[in-house]
């Protein structure tokens, strides 16, 4: 489980950005008195291990501070060669939050 620290930032955008790339399976914002939650699930198919395998993606925003996580989770898989994931959940977290950092960095530069 890896996670990204949000703050100061267009949520809408975010949420949309990481629904388009990883919300194959589940997409939903709820939007509460004090914060926002998202929650975001994808499935993928990992050819290095000849398996399929979920992301889960949850987002708690604090409205009235500014400042949020962004919590990325990869599991199941593992049907592939002796039932081993290999390691593509790690892999699968990092291109998550390494591709969240970037879009995170050119918001930055937009505004």
């Amino acid at each position: 489980m890896q996670t990204v620290d949000l703050s100061e930032i267009d949520l809408g955008a975010l949420i949309r950005y990481c629904s388009r790339l990883w919300g194959s399976v589940f997409s939903k914002r709820w939007v509460c008195e004090d914060r926002i939650i998202a929650v975001i699930a994808h499935k993928e198919f990992v050819w290095r291990t000849t398996s399929q395998q979920a992301i889960l993606i949850v987002i708690e925003y604090d409205k009235a501070n500014s400042r949020g996580t962004l919590t990325v989770k990869a599991f199941a898989g593992g049907q592939g060669l002796l039932n081993i994931s290999w390691g593509s959940h790690g892999a699968a977290e990092r291109t998550v939050v390494e591709r969240v950092k970037s879009f995170l960095e050119f918001q930055r530069w937009e505004s």
